[in-house]
């Protein structure tokens, strides 16, 4: 398969879960040269999901 078909597969997907905003929002900062560590943190504070998965990951 394909990069093409498997990113055609992906986005054809109705079983995918949504992003949220502030999931989106975080890969479109963390690909910015000029993000900092502070930008992002005050980005993951605003979900509660992300914030938890990043606490259990790193304990």
């Amino acid at each position: 398969m394909t990069e093409e078909n498997v990113l055609n597969t992906v986005l054809k997907s109705d079983e995918l879960p949504t992003l949220t905003a502030v999931a989106s929002q975080l890969i479109a900062l963390t690909s910015k040269e000029d993000a900092t560590p502070t930008d992002i943190a005050d980005l993951i504070s605003k979900d509660i999901g992300i914030s938890a998965k990043i606490l259990v990951t790193s304990q």
